[in-house]
């Protein structure tokens, strides 16, 4: 005998906060007495989970009115690879923007005093700049001083900078990496040595 559902497709909804279009959950429904999962209407998930602390306090200003639903094609999870999101505009999956780190040098004098440019940048799933993009980006290293307090510095059209300075001292690898502070793109790392 086969096990309950095993030949059943999934029918899957995504929550999503409607401002970011960042995905808070996923659900889905299987009926036992059915032997298959079934749809659900969405007005049905948003007034369930619109009173769930949990998933309230994942959505913009904690509003439960940002929570949206769309129902995922049942192949979009093996079709794409990586953090996705939801497009606000268009209702749809997509792969969620990811940033990138460049530097004008990769390898510093190990003198506490050489410095490097890093441009931070967003891209989208084609790797096109995303000159619209906004928001804080916290750039963290593992040696070196960054000149930005705290490490944050701001997007602004898509683009941001930074200078690390170098230590007093000889290291073969120091990473430096971003990442978003509201978790709207994919983190990025670069590489660099002081010598």
């Amino acid at each position: 005998m086969e096990p309950l559902g095993s030949n059943a497709t999934v029918i899957r909804y995504a929550g999503y906060d409607k401002p970011t279009g960042m995905i808070i959950h996923t659900h889905a429904r299987f009926s036992v007495q059915q032997d298959r999962y079934v749809e659900i209407p969405t007005e049905e998930l948003k007034a369930r989970f619109s009173k769930n602390a949990e998933i309230v306090a994942k959505l913009s200003n904690r509003d439960p009115h940002n929570l949206e639903y769309i129902q995922l094609d049942p192949g979009s999870a093996t079709k794409r690879q990586g953090p996705m999101m939801v497009d606000p505009v268009h209702g749809k999956l997509v792969a969620k923007p990811r940033l990138a780190l460049s530097a004008d040098k990769l390898q510093l004098a190990g003198d506490g005093q050489d410095t490097a440019k890093i441009e931070i940048s967003v891209l989208d799933e084609s790797g096109n700049a995303m000159s619209g993009a906004s928001g804080a980006v916290k750039i963290t290293t593992e040696r070196g001083r960054l000149a930005d307090r705290g490490g944050v510095v701001n997007l602004s059209q898509g683009r941001a900078a930074t200078t690390l300075t170098s230590v007093n001292e000889t290291v073969s690898r120091v990473r430096v990496s971003a990442a978003s502070l509201d978790g709207s793109f994919c983190s990025a790392h670069v590489d660099f040595e002081f010598a």
